[in-house]
């Protein structure tokens, strides 16, 4: 079962799971769905998304990031400054 209607002309794309930073703010790119349930609410961004993973390792207090939100947003530049 396709994804979505534009599986055909789509050249690549990647499925993530349904983060709300991805879909609120990759709105044009990342398309939910028409069957959510099919496809257990995943998001497919297309070719012009870079989708990046994050990890942090070896933290001193494995806890530290323990029930704190975090504030995610696109770099277009390496050095990029966001507003705190």
């Amino acid at each position: 079962m396709p994804f979505d209607a534009n599986a055909p002309s789509r050249t690549s794309g990647t499925i993530v799971s349904n983060y709300p930073h991805i879909a609120i703010y990759q709105q044009n790119n990342c398309l939910s769905s028409p069957i959510a349930a099919a496809w257990d609410n995943a998001l497919m961004c297309d070719q012009t998304a870079t989708v990046r993973r994050i990890m942090f390792t070896n933290l001193a207090d494995p806890y530290i990031f323990n029930h704190q939100t975090m504030k995610v947003l696109y770099l277009y530049n390496a050095s990029d400054v966001l507003d705190p």
